[in-house]
């Protein structure tokens, strides 16, 4: 199942590469350096996913890993269209850089038509420490050099891992 997704941006976040891996993490900009991508100066754009049941935030908090102090789900506010406001059910942020069409006088004006705070969650990074600070992760670098790699020894391992626990 596909959730409905949204275009979104969180402000005050960056996304830096993990380090020794091919994906990102989203981390405060109170313990991270100023943006080193133009395009994520007003913040890390992605995607707002609703509808999500609780079972299946049960399963995303699994592939995230969240046990641990590192990386947690926590309560954010983002930027989301309008008509996202009077939609009630779950909600979780998902990075994402096919949102390019949010411009920076959108992104970084929480009044800006037809934008609105919306209160969701996202899985954030705690500490600096497990994310290479210094880059700034690129969503089409990783569709060109780390995509298929990601898929086959990340996600199928992860659907085997989910199939074979019921």
């Amino acid at each position: 199942r596909c959730p409905d997704m949204t275009p979104a941006l969180l402000p005050g976040h960056r996304r830096h590469p993990v380090v020794g891996q091919v994906y990102p993490g989203m981390l405060s900009t109170d313990v991270t350096s100023e943006a080193l991508d133009p395009l994520e100066a007003g913040g890390v754009r992605g995607m707002l996913l609703t509808g999500i049941r609780q079972h299946e935030l049960e399963r995303f908090d699994w592939f995230e890993d969240v046990d641990n102090d590192i990386y947690k789900r926590v309560s954010v506010n983002i930027l989301a269209p309008s008509k996202v406001k009077a939609d009630t059910d779950n909600r979780v942020m998902a990075p994402s850089d096919q949102m390019a069409f949010i411009n920076s006088n959108d992104a970084t004006n929480s009044n800006a038509k037809g934008w609105e705070e919306v209160q969701t969650e996202a899985y954030i990074f705690l500490t600096p420490s497990e994310l290479d600070i210094t880059k700034c992760w690129s969503y089409e670098r990783f569709r060109r050099e780390s995509l298929e790699w990601y898929l086959t020894n990340t996600v199928a391992y992860c659907r085997k891992e989910l199939d074979d626990s019921g």
